[in-house]
């Protein structure tokens, strides 16, 4: 009966660790701008009115003082006004050619909460974010760490918020974070 009652114990304690260590990689904010929040989006549009480009979804492009990043926030199909689901950040290369709504004057650097930011190792991001995670290498010198969290019934953020799942994707080149998103997926 001990022993039965041992291995029910250790494997209560062992999910409650690995949801946890889950859980831990969830990201809400960039710059202060939070995921599905009218409030603090009203600071970047205070009328509410903004164009969103339709290309790979409907987003606003963003970008910091230094005209080296860009932040887009995406906005799902049945996403409250100036609630998006999910955010990127990654570097304004020459290439870049979508339009960019506006310009954040006092930010240098777009930051999560947690502090991922551009230009961080692998490393740093994990040491940040938790160990529970996917690296898939997209092609020499190019890896990804993926996230996910999924069941609302198993985590609070997920029923906070009224989704069945959260995704973090981290891209590196060369073990430099050059890319980042998170959010709510959409349906």
């Amino acid at each position: 009966m001990k022993k039965k009652v041992f291995v029910v114990t250790l494997v209560v304690l062992v999910s409650f660790l690995l949801l946890a260590d889950t859980s831990k990689a969830f990201e809400n904010s960039v710059a202060g701008i939070f995921l599905d929040d009218a409030k603090s989006m009203k600071r970047i549009f205070p009328d509410g009115k903004m164009k969103l480009i339709e290309k790979n979804g409907y987003h606003v492009n963003i970008e910091n003082k230094k005209q080296t990043e860009v932040f887009s926030a995406f906005f799902c199909e049945g996403d409250a006004t100036l609630c998006f689901s999910i955010f990127v950040v990654k570097e304004k290369l020459n290439n870049f050619k979508e339009p960019i709504f506006t310009q954040l004057k006092n930010i240098d650097n777009f930051v999560t909460a947690k502090g991922i930011k551009l230009g961080l190792s692998k490393v740093e991001v994990i040491k940040i974010l938790g160990g529970k995670f996917e690296i898939v290498e997209k092609e020499k010198g190019v890896k990804i760490i993926k996230y996910n969290i999924k069941g609302k019934e198993k985590f609070e953020v997920l029923k906070k918020y009224n989704v069945p799942e959260y995704f973090g994707e981290y891209i590196f080149k060369n073990d430099k974070l050059v890319e980042f998103s998170f959010g709510f997926p959409c349906e």
